[in-house]
């Protein structure tokens, strides 16, 4: 298993920590030895992304003066002409389903609380056993968060958009 730097919330509000995104495989869900191309646009959007950890959360933010989860998925879509309009409820009917074993880098992954859905966040990466996202949370802002080993965000995880194919 590939050994990753853990992002942390010790940030300051002014710094904004970045780390770069430039693989260009990733591990199947079939077999985690055999890797399979990412496509370009992908990369592209899962960089753009990255751009933005250490941004502060901003209810309602929808800029890189400060994002809400919603603000930061139409903020980098739209860098790509892809529009995608709303809150985490509006985004989740775009695009086509996906099971979490499929999600690949740039896809939307979807969280519930209470049977709402309340978060939205977009795949860096899926591994073997790890599934990294890039998104912004109300306590730390913008950060690339491990989700299939997390007890927090594991058990909310509502479903899988692909809006890209």
């Amino acid at each position: 298993m590939r050994e990753r730097k853990a992002l942390t919330s010790h940030k300051s509000k002014s710094s904004h920590r970045k780390e770069s995104y430039s693989s260009k495989t990733k591990r199947s869900a079939n077999n985690p030895k055999k890797t399979v191309n990412v496509p370009k646009e992908r990369r592209k959007l899962v960089r753009s992304a990255m751009n933005y950890i250490g941004v502060n959360y901003v209810y309602g933010g929808k800029s890189p003066t400060g994002f809400d989860c919603s603000g930061l998925t139409t903020y980098v879509y739209q860098q790509h002409g892809i529009s995608l309009k709303g809150s985490t409820r509006d985004q989740i009917k775009i695009g086509k389903s996906k099971s979490l074993d499929e999600a690949e880098a740039g896809d939307l992954i979807f969280f519930k609380n209470n049977g709402r859905i309340v978060h939205v966040s977009i795949v860096a990466e899926n591994l073997d056993s790890e599934l990294w996202v890039v998104h912004s949370t109300s306590s730390r802002g913008v950060v690339k968060d491990e989700i299939l080993n997390s007890s927090y965000w594991r058990p909310k995880v509502a479903g899988v958009r692909d809006i890209l194919d």
